[in-house]
């Protein structure tokens, strides 16, 4: 028996061609991009709202953060603010198979996935798609069965 390749699905982001057991998105070193956007007022004191940000470990870019569950947040950390590119290819290659492994690892057959460094990026989908096809070949035999490749809305 031969292990074959997950199916390849291209649909809107916001139009999920099937039910996922895990999603990976693209995310930056302090996970901004994913932040909620609510402004919530607390009565925090100042001291313990510094002490937070001065005890805060950014992300290390080309890893995967995971959040989560029924589905699976996979936070692929492909951007750094702090540099220039903000967003480099040997990052979302890191991630990228940091991701497939950690999907391994969860048992995942079914998997949607933002086309990594394109969204607030300057990657090329043709790259990327390009260097997820080849990932998916190193990973043929895992239980990965469809994945979703999620176009922007």
């Amino acid at each position: 028996m031969h292990a074959k390749l997950p199916e390849l699905i291209y649909a809107q982001e916001d139009d999920p061609p099937f039910r996922v057991d895990a999603v990976v998105v693209e995310e930056d070193t302090g996970l901004v991009l994913s932040a909620d956007r609510t402004i919530i007022v607390k009565d925090e004191h100042p001291i313990r709202l510094m002490m937070a940000l001065w005890e805060f470990t950014p992300e290390k870019p080309g890893t995967i953060v995971v959040k989560g569950r029924n589905p699976f947040r996979l936070f692929a950390i492909v951007h750094d603010f702090d540099a220039e590119p903000s967003c480099k290819k040997e990052w979302v290659l890191a991630s990228l198979h940091a991701a497939l492994q950690q999907c391994r690892k969860l048992g995942v057959l079914s998997l949607g996935m933002q086309l990594l460094g394109c969204r607030y990026g300057n990657i090329e989908e043709e790259w990327f798609i390009d260097e997820l096809e080849k990932a998916l070949w190193r990973y043929k035999g895992s239980q990965l069965q469809k994945l979703w490749l999620m176009l922007p809305p």
